[in-house]
Protein backbone atom coordinates (compact mmCIF):
# COMPACT_ATOMS: atom_id res chain seq x y z
CA UNK A 1 0.00 0.00 0.00
CA UNK A 2 1.26 3.45 -1.24
CA UNK A 3 0.21 6.88 1.09
CA UNK A 4 0.42 10.01 0.12
CA UNK A 5 0.93 12.99 2.27
CA UNK A 6 0.40 16.06 0.71
CA UNK A 7 -0.53 20.04 1.63
CA UNK A 8 -1.27 20.46 -2.61
CA UNK A 9 -3.69 18.34 -3.98
CA UNK A 10 -6.34 19.46 -6.80
CA UNK A 11 -8.87 21.30 -7.08
CA UNK A 12 -6.36 23.78 -5.24
CA UNK A 13 -4.57 25.19 -8.70
CA UNK A 14 -0.41 25.31 -8.99
CA UNK A 15 1.35 23.23 -10.90
CA UNK A 16 2.91 21.30 -8.03
CA UNK A 17 -0.77 20.16 -7.42
CA UNK A 18 -1.12 19.12 -11.25
CA UNK A 19 2.19 17.17 -10.93
CA UNK A 20 1.28 15.16 -8.01
CA UNK A 21 -1.82 14.40 -9.57
CA UNK A 22 -0.44 12.89 -12.40
CA UNK A 23 1.89 10.73 -10.44
CA UNK A 24 -1.38 9.42 -8.38
CA UNK A 25 -3.48 9.36 -11.32
CA UNK A 26 -0.89 6.52 -13.30
CA UNK A 27 0.71 5.21 -10.32
CA UNK A 28 -1.64 4.72 -7.72
CA UNK A 29 -4.14 1.85 -7.14
CA UNK A 30 -7.21 1.59 -5.60
CA UNK A 31 -5.79 -0.16 -2.47
CA UNK A 32 -3.28 2.93 -1.84
CA UNK A 33 -4.49 6.30 0.05
CA UNK A 34 -3.74 10.03 -0.44
CA UNK A 35 -4.33 12.64 2.94
CA UNK A 36 -4.45 15.53 1.09
CA UNK A 37 -4.73 18.74 3.74
CA UNK A 38 -6.54 21.32 3.23
CA UNK A 39 -7.62 24.99 4.86
CA UNK A 40 -11.50 23.68 4.17
CA UNK A 41 -12.90 20.10 2.33
CA UNK A 42 -13.18 21.24 -1.05
CA UNK A 43 -17.30 20.91 -2.27
CA UNK A 44 -15.81 19.55 -5.68
CA UNK A 45 -13.54 16.05 -5.36
CA UNK A 46 -11.33 14.83 -8.50
CA UNK A 47 -12.85 11.29 -9.69
CA UNK A 48 -10.06 10.53 -12.55
CA UNK A 49 -8.23 8.86 -9.85
CA UNK A 50 -8.66 5.40 -8.76
CA UNK A 51 -6.82 5.38 -5.09
CA UNK A 52 -9.25 6.29 -1.67
CA UNK A 53 -8.55 10.09 -1.38
CA UNK A 54 -9.30 12.10 1.67
CA UNK A 55 -9.19 15.90 2.33
CA UNK A 56 -8.39 16.98 6.02
CA UNK A 57 -8.63 20.48 7.92
CA UNK A 58 -8.08 21.73 11.09
CA UNK A 59 -11.19 21.02 12.85
CA UNK A 60 -14.11 23.52 13.66
CA UNK A 61 -11.68 26.82 13.00
CA UNK A 62 -11.09 27.02 9.40
CA UNK A 63 -6.98 27.77 9.30
CA UNK A 64 -4.05 27.89 6.52
CA UNK A 65 -3.95 24.69 4.90
CA UNK A 66 -0.22 24.14 6.96
CA UNK A 67 -2.27 23.67 10.52
CA UNK A 68 -3.61 20.57 8.91
CA UNK A 69 -0.57 19.20 9.90
CA UNK A 70 -2.08 18.57 13.27
CA UNK A 71 -5.18 16.32 12.26
CA UNK A 72 -2.93 14.24 9.61
CA UNK A 73 -0.80 13.01 12.04
CA UNK A 74 -3.74 11.17 13.79
CA UNK A 75 -5.00 9.88 10.27
CA UNK A 76 -1.44 8.96 9.33
CA UNK A 77 -1.13 7.14 12.66
CA UNK A 78 -4.54 5.35 12.38
CA UNK A 79 -3.39 4.09 9.03
CA UNK A 80 -0.02 2.68 9.97
CA UNK A 81 -2.09 0.56 12.97
CA UNK A 82 -4.61 -0.56 10.39
CA UNK A 83 -1.78 -1.69 7.99
CA UNK A 84 -0.99 -5.20 8.00
CA UNK A 85 2.61 -4.34 6.59
CA UNK A 86 4.75 -1.43 6.43
CA UNK A 87 3.15 0.95 3.62
CA UNK A 88 5.40 2.99 1.05
CA UNK A 89 4.95 6.48 2.18
CA UNK A 90 5.17 9.45 -0.16
CA UNK A 91 5.26 13.14 1.11
CA UNK A 92 4.07 16.28 -1.50
CA UNK A 93 6.84 18.19 -0.51
CA UNK A 94 9.43 18.64 2.55
CA UNK A 95 6.03 20.50 4.68
CA UNK A 96 3.82 17.49 4.03
CA UNK A 97 7.07 15.34 5.47
CA UNK A 98 6.84 16.69 8.25
CA UNK A 99 4.23 14.12 9.19
CA UNK A 100 5.97 10.87 9.05
CA UNK A 101 9.31 12.46 10.44
CA UNK A 102 7.69 13.31 13.56
CA UNK A 103 5.73 9.93 13.68
CA UNK A 104 9.08 8.32 12.85
CA UNK A 105 10.71 9.51 16.37
CA UNK A 106 7.46 6.80 18.03
CA UNK A 107 6.88 4.21 15.35
CA UNK A 108 9.48 2.56 12.86
CA UNK A 109 8.63 3.98 9.12
CA UNK A 110 10.72 4.87 6.66
CA UNK A 111 9.31 7.84 4.13
CA UNK A 112 10.31 9.51 0.44
CA UNK A 113 9.98 13.13 -0.77
CA UNK A 114 9.18 14.75 -3.75
CA UNK A 115 10.91 18.19 -3.97
CA UNK A 116 10.22 20.99 -6.41
CA UNK A 117 12.62 23.82 -5.55
CA UNK A 118 10.81 26.58 -3.75
CA UNK A 119 10.14 24.09 -1.02
CA UNK A 120 13.50 23.86 0.29
CA UNK A 121 14.43 27.61 -0.17
CA UNK A 122 12.05 27.51 3.27
CA UNK A 123 15.04 26.06 4.44
CA UNK A 124 16.31 29.65 4.58
CA UNK A 125 13.87 31.50 6.24
CA UNK A 126 14.17 30.84 9.85
CA UNK A 127 17.09 28.95 12.23
CA UNK A 128 14.24 26.57 13.72
CA UNK A 129 12.13 26.19 10.61
CA UNK A 130 15.46 25.68 8.24
CA UNK A 131 16.53 23.07 11.35
CA UNK A 132 13.60 21.21 10.96
CA UNK A 133 13.50 21.21 7.44
CA UNK A 134 16.95 20.13 6.57
CA UNK A 135 15.95 17.29 9.25
CA UNK A 136 13.12 16.25 7.17
CA UNK A 137 15.18 16.03 3.76
CA UNK A 138 18.08 14.43 4.99
CA UNK A 139 15.80 11.55 7.14
CA UNK A 140 14.02 10.81 3.86
CA UNK A 141 14.54 6.91 2.47
CA UNK A 142 14.91 8.63 -1.41
CA UNK A 143 13.96 11.64 -2.83
CA UNK A 144 12.73 12.63 -6.04
CA UNK A 145 13.00 15.95 -7.93
CA UNK A 146 11.12 17.56 -10.72
CA UNK A 147 14.19 18.68 -12.18
CA UNK A 148 18.49 18.84 -12.06
CA UNK A 149 17.96 21.87 -10.29
CA UNK A 150 16.36 21.03 -7.41
CA UNK A 151 18.47 17.46 -7.62
CA UNK A 152 21.42 19.91 -7.10
CA UNK A 153 19.60 21.76 -4.73
CA UNK A 154 19.14 18.61 -2.37
CA UNK A 155 22.53 18.03 -2.82
CA UNK A 156 23.64 21.57 -1.83
CA UNK A 157 21.32 20.79 1.33
CA UNK A 158 23.02 18.04 2.54
CA UNK A 159 21.01 15.40 1.06
CA UNK A 160 22.97 12.16 0.65
CA UNK A 161 20.82 9.18 0.08
CA UNK A 162 19.31 8.02 -3.26
CA UNK A 163 18.39 10.60 -5.76
CA UNK A 164 16.26 10.39 -8.66
CA UNK A 165 14.72 12.82 -11.10
CA UNK A 166 10.85 12.75 -12.28
CA UNK A 167 9.72 15.57 -14.87
CA UNK A 168 6.23 16.72 -14.62
CA UNK A 169 4.17 15.76 -17.66
CA UNK A 170 0.81 15.80 -19.45
CA UNK A 171 -1.88 12.91 -19.78
CA UNK A 172 -2.42 14.09 -23.26
CA UNK A 173 -1.62 11.78 -26.58
CA UNK A 174 1.16 12.76 -29.28
CA UNK A 175 -2.11 12.87 -31.87
CA UNK A 176 -3.92 15.79 -29.28
CA UNK A 177 -0.68 17.84 -28.78
CA UNK A 178 -0.76 18.25 -32.94
CA UNK A 179 -4.36 18.88 -33.04
CA UNK A 180 -4.02 21.58 -30.71
CA UNK A 181 -1.37 22.96 -32.61
CA UNK A 182 -2.82 22.45 -35.65
CA UNK A 183 -6.03 24.25 -34.90
CA UNK A 184 -4.55 27.41 -32.71
CA UNK A 185 -7.24 30.20 -32.54
CA UNK A 186 -6.69 33.38 -34.17
CA UNK A 187 -7.12 37.26 -32.65
CA UNK A 188 -6.51 38.70 -36.46
CA UNK A 189 -3.86 40.86 -36.60
CA UNK A 190 -2.88 41.41 -33.16
CA UNK A 191 -0.25 39.50 -31.23
CA UNK A 192 -1.85 37.93 -28.25
CA UNK A 193 0.93 37.50 -25.35
CA UNK A 194 0.23 35.39 -22.47
CA UNK A 195 1.24 33.96 -18.82
CA UNK A 196 -0.82 32.12 -16.58
CA UNK A 197 0.37 31.71 -12.61
CA UNK A 198 -0.10 33.23 -9.71
CA UNK A 199 -0.09 37.03 -8.97
CA UNK A 200 3.47 37.13 -6.72
CA UNK A 201 6.42 39.19 -7.27
CA UNK A 202 8.62 36.08 -7.52
CA UNK A 203 6.73 35.49 -10.67
CA UNK A 204 7.88 38.70 -12.53
CA UNK A 205 4.59 39.89 -13.71
CA UNK A 206 5.73 43.65 -13.25
CA UNK A 207 8.71 42.68 -15.30
CA UNK A 208 6.54 41.72 -17.86
CA UNK A 209 4.13 44.68 -17.89
CA UNK A 210 7.37 46.76 -18.23
CA UNK A 211 8.64 45.58 -20.78
CA UNK A 212 4.98 45.47 -22.60
CA UNK A 213 5.18 49.10 -22.10
CA UNK A 214 8.65 48.93 -24.18
CA UNK A 215 7.35 47.54 -27.19
CA UNK A 216 6.51 50.11 -29.90
CA UNK A 217 2.60 50.81 -30.74
CA UNK A 218 3.41 49.70 -33.88
CA UNK A 219 3.66 46.19 -32.83
CA UNK A 220 -0.31 45.57 -32.24
CA UNK A 221 -0.16 43.09 -29.41
CA UNK A 222 -2.53 42.04 -26.29
CA UNK A 223 -0.70 40.91 -23.38
CA UNK A 224 -3.16 38.73 -21.02
CA UNK A 225 -2.57 37.92 -17.38
CA UNK A 226 -4.33 34.86 -16.15
CA UNK A 227 -4.40 34.22 -12.11
CA UNK A 228 -4.92 36.13 -8.66
CA UNK A 229 -2.99 36.96 -6.14
CA UNK A 230 -1.71 39.73 -3.90
CA UNK A 231 0.04 41.68 -6.34
CA UNK A 232 -2.66 41.97 -8.63
CA UNK A 233 -3.32 45.70 -7.89
CA UNK A 234 -0.19 46.70 -7.84
CA UNK A 235 -0.02 45.77 -11.29
CA UNK A 236 -2.97 47.08 -12.20
CA UNK A 237 -1.59 50.35 -11.27
CA UNK A 238 1.74 49.66 -12.79
CA UNK A 239 -0.20 49.10 -16.03
CA UNK A 240 -2.07 52.51 -15.42
CA UNK A 241 1.47 54.17 -14.52
CA UNK A 242 2.63 52.89 -18.05
CA UNK A 243 -0.15 53.96 -19.87
CA UNK A 244 -0.72 50.35 -21.25
CA UNK A 245 -3.99 49.56 -19.30
CA UNK A 246 -5.94 49.16 -23.10
CA UNK A 247 -3.24 46.83 -23.98
CA UNK A 248 -3.50 44.07 -21.03
CA UNK A 249 -5.79 41.96 -19.75
CA UNK A 250 -6.30 40.26 -16.38
CA UNK A 251 -7.88 37.15 -15.78
CA UNK A 252 -8.97 35.90 -12.51
CA UNK A 253 -8.38 31.63 -12.46
CA UNK A 254 -9.69 30.18 -14.95
CA UNK A 255 -11.50 26.36 -15.39
CA UNK A 256 -9.72 24.71 -17.48
CA UNK A 257 -11.88 24.66 -20.58
CA UNK A 258 -11.62 27.99 -20.54
CA UNK A 259 -7.99 27.80 -19.47
CA UNK A 260 -7.20 25.81 -22.70
CA UNK A 261 -8.76 28.60 -25.06
CA UNK A 262 -6.63 30.87 -23.60
CA UNK A 263 -3.84 28.48 -24.75
CA UNK A 264 -5.20 28.13 -27.86
CA UNK A 265 -5.19 32.01 -28.54
CA UNK A 266 -1.89 32.62 -27.27
CA UNK A 267 0.45 33.49 -29.74
CA UNK A 268 3.63 33.67 -27.44
CA UNK A 269 3.65 32.21 -23.93
CA UNK A 270 5.96 34.37 -21.41
CA UNK A 271 7.07 32.76 -17.38
CA UNK A 272 8.92 36.04 -16.50
CA UNK A 273 9.82 34.17 -13.51
CA UNK A 274 12.39 35.33 -10.81
CA UNK A 275 15.14 34.01 -8.80
CA UNK A 276 14.25 35.59 -4.67
CA UNK A 277 14.75 34.40 -1.09
CA UNK A 278 11.40 33.05 -1.47
CA UNK A 279 12.37 30.53 -4.24
CA UNK A 280 13.02 29.97 -7.54
CA UNK A 281 10.98 28.13 -10.44
CA UNK A 282 12.29 24.40 -10.36
CA UNK A 283 10.46 23.51 -13.39
CA UNK A 284 7.56 25.57 -14.48
CA UNK A 285 4.76 23.42 -15.43
CA UNK A 286 2.50 25.89 -17.04
CA UNK A 287 5.50 26.21 -19.76
CA UNK A 288 4.21 22.43 -21.19
CA UNK A 289 0.62 23.63 -21.12
CA UNK A 290 2.03 26.14 -23.46
CA UNK A 291 3.85 24.23 -25.53
CA UNK A 292 1.49 21.92 -26.03
CA UNK A 293 -0.76 24.16 -27.49
CA UNK A 294 2.13 24.81 -30.08
CA UNK A 295 2.69 28.39 -28.89
CA UNK A 296 6.05 29.95 -28.85
CA UNK A 297 7.97 30.18 -25.39
CA UNK A 298 10.10 33.27 -23.84
CA UNK A 299 10.77 32.44 -20.27
CA UNK A 300 13.67 33.56 -17.72
CA UNK A 301 16.61 31.84 -17.46
CA UNK A 302 16.78 30.60 -14.24
CA UNK A 303 16.28 27.56 -11.88
CA UNK A 304 14.68 24.77 -13.70
CA UNK A 305 13.29 26.58 -16.87
CA UNK A 306 16.48 26.11 -19.27
CA UNK A 307 16.40 22.87 -18.48
CA UNK A 308 12.60 22.23 -19.51
CA UNK A 309 12.19 24.10 -22.64
CA UNK A 310 16.28 23.86 -23.55
CA UNK A 311 16.37 25.33 -27.42
CA UNK A 312 12.81 25.34 -28.19
CA UNK A 313 12.31 28.39 -26.57
CA UNK A 314 14.05 31.95 -26.11
CA UNK A 315 15.54 32.43 -22.95
CA UNK A 316 16.36 35.99 -21.18
CA UNK A 317 17.85 37.51 -17.94
CA UNK A 318 15.48 37.55 -15.05
CA UNK A 319 14.51 40.71 -14.41
CA UNK A 320 15.69 42.60 -17.64
CA UNK A 321 12.33 44.28 -19.08
CA UNK A 322 14.76 45.31 -21.71
CA UNK A 323 15.41 42.24 -23.05
CA UNK A 324 12.30 40.77 -22.60
CA UNK A 325 10.54 43.57 -24.47
CA UNK A 326 13.27 43.09 -27.57
CA UNK A 327 13.12 39.20 -27.49
CA UNK A 328 8.82 39.62 -27.54
CA UNK A 329 9.06 42.35 -30.60
CA UNK A 330 11.41 39.91 -32.15
CA UNK A 331 8.88 37.17 -32.38
CA UNK A 332 6.16 39.08 -32.47
CA UNK A 333 6.99 40.79 -35.82
CA UNK A 334 8.45 37.38 -37.23
CA UNK A 335 5.59 34.86 -38.30
CA UNK A 336 8.11 32.17 -39.83
CA UNK A 337 9.96 32.69 -35.91
CA UNK A 338 6.68 32.17 -33.86
CA UNK A 339 6.16 29.67 -36.19
CA UNK A 340 9.33 27.92 -35.65
CA UNK A 341 9.83 28.59 -32.21
CA UNK A 342 6.09 26.79 -31.62
CA UNK A 343 7.40 23.41 -33.69
CA UNK A 344 10.19 23.07 -31.62
CA UNK A 345 7.88 23.45 -28.48
CA UNK A 346 5.45 20.77 -29.59
CA UNK A 347 8.37 18.74 -30.38
CA UNK A 348 9.84 18.50 -27.24
CA UNK A 349 6.90 18.43 -25.24
CA UNK A 350 6.06 15.36 -26.90
CA UNK A 351 9.03 13.39 -27.04
CA UNK A 352 9.91 14.09 -22.96
CA UNK A 353 6.47 15.54 -21.07
CA UNK A 354 3.79 13.25 -21.79
CA UNK A 355 2.78 10.04 -20.00
CA UNK A 356 3.42 6.96 -21.31
CA UNK A 357 0.13 4.20 -21.78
Amino acid sequence: MKILVTLDFPPEKGGIQRHLFEIVRHTYSHNDYVLAGCSHPPRQIPDEIECRLQYISFPLVPLPKKAAIIPMLYHMYRLLKISRRQPDIECGNCYAGFVPWLLSFFVPLKYMLYIHGTDLYSINTSFFKGRVLKSILKKACAVVANSNFTRSLAIQYGYDGPLSVLYPKLTVSPEEICCRAKNKLQSGNTVTILTVGRLVAEKGHAVLISAAALITNEVDIRLVLVGDGPEKNRLKKLCSKHGIQNRVVFKHELPDIELSKEYSYADIFVLPSLPTKKGIEGFGIVLLEAMSYGTAIVASECGGIPEVISDSGVLVEPGDASLLAEALTKIARDSALRKSLAEKAVARVTKHYVWKK
